[in-house]
Formats: structure tokens, C-alpha cells, sequence
């Protein structure tokens, strides 16, 4: 993590690195209705993940929907996918390795 600035007890930001592509992570929790987000800014297009499931690109500050070939995950297919990873067969989960790394930067992030 490069920089984490003081946070309130609602808000947090953060701004981690990976490989040499600077990647700001912020995070609010406010009253109201559950909501889930997660933003990918890029120089010529955005990308957005809403309500766990819907794909929106930005272009030019105008977001239009992705329409998603695949079907969207169920719990059978994050199951299936799990029973494919027990089996050591190729599945598109993360492996443990991989969530833990994850896990060490959240709570590195949360430390500070």
C-alpha cells in the first residue's frame, strides 16, 4: 500500500499498487438501503459492477449496460465451480493462495 490517509469511521481510501498500475481503493458505509459497487477507472473506458451482477461501461461520463453473454453465477454454479477446484480440475475461482494475499491487504488496509 502506498499512501492511506485518516479515515472517519464511515470511510476509508487507500491506494495500493499492482505490478506498477496505481489502483485507489475507497470504501463508505452509510445508513440506508444495502448497496455494492465496485468502480474501474481507465484512461479511455470505465468499467462498474453493480447489485453483484450487472456490468455497465463508461465512456465519456455516459454508463450503458453490458449485456453478459454467460449466464450470471447462481449459488449451483459457485458450487459446481467448487466441487471442479476440489477435483483439481481448472475452475475460475480464486485459489487459496490468491485469497490470501487478499486477505493480508484488507486487513493491512483496516490496520492503518
Amino acid at each position: 500500500m502506498l499512501t492511506h490517509p485518516p479515515r472517519s469511521s464511515g470511510h476509508s481510501y487507500g491506494l495500493f499498487l499492482a505490478g506498477d498500475v496505481p489502483v485507489t481503493l475507497s470504501g463508505q458505509v452509510a445508513a440506508g438501503p444495502e448497496t455494492y459497487e465496485w468502480t474501474l477507472y481507465g484512461s479511455e473506458r470505465s468499467y462498474r459492477i453493480t447489485d453483484w451482477s450487472r456490468l455497465w461501461r463508461g465512456v465519456h461520463r455516459e454508463w450503458t449496460p453490458v449485456d453478459l453473454e454467460e449466464p450470471r453465477g447462481s449459488e449451483h454454479t459457485r458450487l459446481s465451480e467448487f466441487a471442479r477446484a476440489m477435483r483439481g480440475e481448472e475452475t475460475t475461482l480464486a485459489d487459496f493462495a490468491a485469497g490470501l494475499r487478499v486477505q493480508h491487504l484488507v486487513e493491512h488496509f483496516h490496520r492503518q
